[in-house]
């Protein structure tokens, strides 16, 4: 597919860099925003603002969720749950890609 059958694995830090700002953008604390987040505040300063997004990002689609930054509303909810579905398909590419260019299969 996107990846080049194990021999392209860099395409999935592209993929991923993407997705990490394609949610940052979803997820960034606008004040007009119809997503809710316990813990990432409107009233933050802007690089505040970008490090606690990029922090759930990275957390959520690493699947170690510390549960400092939450969900809220059903929406809010359900693009987590997509971020999540994502982040999983990466994370378990890359470890397939990674093990299938060390064992050579």
């Amino acid at each position: 597919m996107c990846t080049g059958f194990g021999e392209k694995p860099e395409r999935l830090w592209y993929i991923y860099i993407i997705l990490q700002i394609v949610f940052l953008f979803i997820n960034f604390p606008f004040k007009w925003r119809p997503l809710e987040y316990k813990g990432l505040d409107s009233e933050l300063g802007t690089f505040n603002k970008i490090v606690s997004t990029f922090y759930f990002n990275s957390t959520t689609m690493l699947t170690s969720v510390y549960g400092d930054i939450s969900p809220m509303n059903s929406v809010t909810r359900l693009v987590v749950v997509l971020q999540q579905v994502l982040g999983f398909v990466i994370s378990g590419s890359f470890i397939a890609l990674f093990l299938r260019k060390i064992f050579r299969f």
